[in-house]
């Protein structure tokens, strides 16, 4: 990759080249192994490799593929707690995405559905919520149809736990169950969300072999989970709240507005994520991407809201496929499917969350200035 002179490698170490250190570094990179599971972070080459463009337009490649060592960073090494630290994950290339995890917009069945399982534990959790949810995910899938569906579940024979402190959980997977069966003819997948802790039974979801579980007892939980059979996702935002493991809650008011807004961007993270698995993505291990795994909130808390250039391929090109727009000639016109979507999600955060995306509006804003510049010299 890098090519040295016979001159240059007998120099001594001391003295090494910028070119030299830089190959030093690649190695120490790739050869160094994290976790049970030996974890390797990729390399440049394999990150590049992962949304390869070829194939699209010139205006399509820039829109993913401009300046993407500037404004996406390559995930990092994980660090004792980390998700890839006890998980294992074989990640998912553009192409491997396309050949086995495609799941296809289909006509007359391509609405995302949100909807809500309250049991009045979060004050929080209420309709303005709900709805800053959906407001959020239309413009994060551009051109995708998102409803609110209303739902009064029987949750006659779901399962849950009992603990000593008057804590309790319920089995997600038996949930899940139930949300199948109230999915709408033309939805395209449904992400609930509810304010209930969650923990998984293996029974109906068997999980990965692979994966190491912690010890049991209130650590036995998730945050969320999927079912790519029947395409229903449920997520718990109990965890994500600041004040959850607080045994006294805390009074003043601005407490409580800094918990509110952690809350509130924790459970747009998540909720995106499981909308882009029921897209049929997988955690990602190329770039600091939303759709990394998290094992704790202070990793999930490090990671984007915004999907890497490999993710972001996979999504729109599911998505354009099913919107193709054409031009006055009859061309298929959708090159300015992603930076449409870029502006509009950075107008959507703008109006709709003040206050809590600031970093994430100074990331779009100089994102679409590049593109701009790129695309139309302006």
């Amino acid at each position: 990759m890098f090519k040295i002179s016979f001159e240059e490698q007998k120099k001594h170490p001391n003295e090494r080249t910028f070119e030299q250190m830089k190959l030093v570094n690649y190695k120490k990179e790739y050869d160094t192994e994290y976790g049970i599971y030996h974890f390797r972070v990729p390399n440049p080459l394999l990150r590049k490799a992962s949304f390869d463009c070829s194939g699209e337009t010139t205006f399509w490649s820039k829109c993913i593929s401009h300046e993407y060592t500037v404004f996406y960073k390559p995930i990092s090494a994980p660090g004792k707690n980390d998700w890839l630290m006890n998980h294992k994950e074989y990640g998912q290339t553009f192409m491997e995405y396309k050949r086995f995890g495609f799941h296809e917009i289909k006509q007359k069945k391509d609405v995302i559905y949100i909807t809500h399982l309250s049991f009045n534990i979060n004050p929080s959790f209420d309709q303005s919520f709900i709805t800053a949810m959906i407001i959020l995910c239309q413009s994060y899938f551009y051109d995708m149809k998102v409803k609110l569906l209303n739902l009064k579940i029987d949750l006659e024979g779901v399962e849950y736990r009992n603990y000593e402190d008057g804590s309790y959980q319920m089995n997600a997977c038996t949930i899940i169950e139930k949300l199948y069966h109230e999915m709408p003819d033309d939805g395209y997948c449904m992400v609930c969300l509810t304010d209930i802790d969650l923990y998984n039974d293996v029974r109906v979801i068997k999980p990965r072999k692979w994966i190491y579980y912690p010890p049991p007892y209130k650590n036995d939980f998730c945050y969320e989970l999927n079912s790519y059979k029947y395409w229903v996702s449920i997520c718990s935002i109990a965890r994500f709240d600041p004040l959850f493991s607080m045994d006294k809650k805390p009074e003043d008011n601005e407490t409580k507005i800094k918990s509110y807004f952690s809350l509130l961007k924790r459970s747009a993270k998540v909720i995106v994520k499981n909308i882009a698995h029921m897209f049929g993505l997988k955690n990602c291990i190329f770039f600091s991407c939303v759709m990394n795994g998290f094992g704790s909130m202070k990793e999930f808390d490090s990671r984007p809201i915004e999907v890497c250039p490999c993710c972001l391929r996979k999504i729109f090109t599911n998505i354009s496929r099913k919107y193709e727009r054409l031009d006055d000639d009859g061309r298929v016109k959708n090159d300015m499917l992603i930076l449409d979507r870029f502006k509009q999600l950075k107008d959507c955060l703008k109006e709709n969350f003040v206050g809590i995306f600031e970093k994430e509006l100074e990331w779009y804003n100089d994102r679409i200035e590049s593109l701009n510049t790129e695309l139309f010299g302006e």
